[in-house]
């Protein structure tokens, strides 16, 4: 992939996805999340958007391989068994870093904001969850793959590696602001967390599967709170 194609498309996604959520107005109480169990054209197109994101990372990684095809089976084995194990022990670590902030925001009296978006019946249930995986999938294949990926093969300095690494969860983080403070603190944490699950199983999936039941359960307690 041509470096003024990657570079054009990364601006793209800064301005109109990844910058327009930092200046989100704060959450109101009552506030509805996941489409409230509603069909959700901005989910969908957001879901599209990270589709052909991820499937155009993909078929340029594969194209950078100088592996044979026995070997390409043999990565694909590892990264198969690399990310059963890593979507636990990411699950694992986001359960005690939500502990932790929970804690915290008792100790500091910081009240979580209530919703009102509990899906009534099957149909809207399953929307409702699809949503949240659309979500899941979307930030992961934006702020996990897309983002550090393309800075790290744009500029290919190692020595910035870590910097251009923090920079990315730091946008991550941001983009929480309409949630508070502490979630900023939270996500901030997380995102570090589920970007060592990405480079460490060698792809989206397993970190897809661990922030789906992290945001399942947050939303649960959400909900119950309520």
């Amino acid at each position: 992939m041509k470096k003024k194609y990657l570079s054009l498309e990364f601006v793209i996604i800064l301005i109109f996805l990844v910058i327009p959520p930092i200046f989100t107005p704060k959450i109101e109480e009552g506030a509805v999340i996941a489409g409230g169990g509603a069909f959700s054209i901005q989910i969908l197109l957001q879901l599209l958007i990270a589709i052909f994101l991820h499937v155009q990372y993909v078929r340029f990684d594969e194209s950078r391989s100088e592996n044979g095809r026995k070997d390409g089976k043999i990565d694909r084995k590892k990264r198969i068994f690399s990310g059963l194990a890593w979507w636990a022990i990411a699950l694992g670590f986001l359960m005690i870093c939500e502990a932790v902030f929970m804690a915290l925001s008792v100790v500091f009296k910081v009240q979580s904001v209530g919703v009102s978006s509990i899906p009534d019946g099957i149909l809207p249930g399953m929307i409702f969850f699809l949503n949240l995986a659309s979500g899941a999938f979307y930030e992961e294949a934006i702020y996990r793959e897309f983002l550090p990926e393309t800075l790290l093969s744009l500029i290919g300095k190692k020595k910035l590696e870590i910097p251009l690494e923090l920079i990315c969860v730091t946008l991550f983080a941001l983009g929480h602001l309409y949630l508070g403070v502490m979630a900023v603190l939270n996500a901030f944490v997380c995102g570090i967390i589920l970007r060592l699950c990405y480079k460490k199983s060698g792809g989206i999936w397993a970190g897809f599967c661990s922030h789906l039941i992290y945001n399942s359960i947050q939303t649960l307690f959400l909900l119950l709170s309520s």
